[in-house]
């Protein structure tokens, strides 16, 4: 899925979805916006999202003066008990921009189930820009983020976090998680 202007891969209503083995860049688009990967949403429940390459949102060689936000994979999507979706084995790399970057950013979706993703947010040329490889916002049941190998070494003057939980009302279950960032530290 290539040269993308906003979403590379938009899922709504689908059930049962297996979303496997896709390689996710632009290549040649010279105007961009915001960047999302891959953008899960209304009604997507049982569904897998697993060895996925989301990678060069703006291009192979980056740009330090697009201010975008970038998203690598985006959940807004409310599973259920049974009925989980589950993101593994994904690979995010090489966001290269001055924008806000998150590797797996959750909307407040209830049960999402994060295993064996590798987030690597590492842009030295960056000189501002928040930066999260996985980010909680609102309040959610049933998530786990387990197994996840999160490097987060951008440069720039922005937060720097592995993993972000903006919410105490969340019910997570993190562990196991191989986090790395200049001055290591969970946020939560």
């Amino acid at each position: 899925l290539v040269d993308q202007y906003v979403y590379h891969d938009y899922q709504s209503y689908e059930r049962d979805l297996i979303f496997r083995g896709n390689d996710i860049y632009n290549l040649n688009r010279t105007t961009l916006s915001t960047g999302y990967g891959i953008f899960i949403t209304t009604s997507v429940v049982s569904s897998t999202f697993e060895k996925n390459k989301v990678h060069d949102l703006f291009g192979p060689s980056g740009s330090s003066s697009n201010t975008s936000t970038a998203y690598g994979i985006y959940d807004a999507a409310d599973a259920s008990l049974g009925l989980e979706n589950v993101v593994v084995n994904n690979l995010v790399y090489n966001i290269a921009n001055n924008g806000t970057n998150y590797g797996i950013y959750n909307t407040g979706a209830d049960y999402l189930k994060c295993y064996h993703n590798t987030i690597v947010l590492d842009y030295s040329g960056a000189t501002t820009g928040t930066t999260y490889g996985i980010y909680q916002v609102t309040a959610a049941v049933g998530l786990e983020y387990r197994n996840n190998n999160i490097y987060v070494t951008r440069g720039g003057s922005g937060t720097k976090r592995c993993i972000a939980l903006t919410t105490n009302t969340s019910t997570v279950a993190s562990n196991n998680n191989n986090l790395d960032r200049k001055s290591t530290r969970l946020n939560s």
